[in-house]
């Protein structure tokens, strides 16, 4: 009964949460239809909205699916361990990329940035402390081989540096400097940073993994 409650009380947060970035990414969307400085599919092609729209879906299923509180397929699979840990590595990869190079915060930008844009506080700041939340209320077991499961959980942001590479050696345009070559002195260092930050989000994916283990192992015990 008691997890029924607690199910019941995250289902409705999801839900609510799940609407707010419903909202603020359909204005989001009429910011790129409006702004002549960006083409109109520039909002999908960002990483930042379509993490926060792969995240506004799963609370939007999770939230359906617990709050009615029938057990189902659709309610497994929102609080599959994995799933969970997807999102929540892909929230904590806009987080990070804006942190430490988009708007790096040791220049001063980033509070700025943050604060003067509303949807950017949700999307960016707010966005990974409900995903750790949900992260850490959401009991449902772990993964066994969590080094194989972070390659898993890489596949969407492979996919996204793919599409980047094929639209941007295609038409020019890349959703972000750093993805650029251009914007490197040397095609080694192009490649260096490339294969570092997938190298560096497959550990957090591990981490990520890791602590869902912990955490469920230390619950177990109680």
């Amino acid at each position: 009964m008691k997890n029924d409650g607690r199910n019941k009380t995250l289902g409705y947060f999801a839900l609510l949460y799940g609407i707010i970035l419903f909202f603020l990414l359909f204005e989001n969307l009429f910011w790129y239809i409006h702004n002549p400085d960006y083409p109109g599919w520039g909002f999908i092609y960002m990483f930042t909205n379509q993490a926060n729209l792969i995240m506004m879906s799963w609370l939007l299923l999770f939230g359906f699916s617990h709050f009615l509180g029938r057990p189902s397929r659709l309610m497994s699979f929102s609080s599959h361990p994995l799933v969970v840990s997807a999102v929540t590595l892909y929230i904590s990869i806009v987080f990070l990329v804006v942190l430490f190079i988009l708007f790096p915060f040791y220049k001063a930008k980033f509070a700025d940035h943050l604060i003067n844009d509303g949807v950017m506080l949700f999307t960016h700041f707010l966005s990974i402390a409900v995903a750790f939340t949900f992260f850490f209320f959401i009991r449902t077991g772990s993964v066994k081989r969590t080094w194989l499961s972070a390659v898993f959980l890489l596949i969407y942001p492979l996919s996204f540096l793919i599409l980047n590479f094929i639209i941007g050696f295609t038409i020019g345009k890349f959703a972000y400097d750093f993805i650029n070559p251009t914007a490197y002195s040397h095609i080694g260092l192009y490649v260096f940073a490339m294969v570092s930050l997938a190298a560096a989000f497959w550990f957090l994916g591990f981490l990520i993994l890791l602590l869902q283990r912990h955490i469920n192992k230390q619950l177990a015990k109680k």
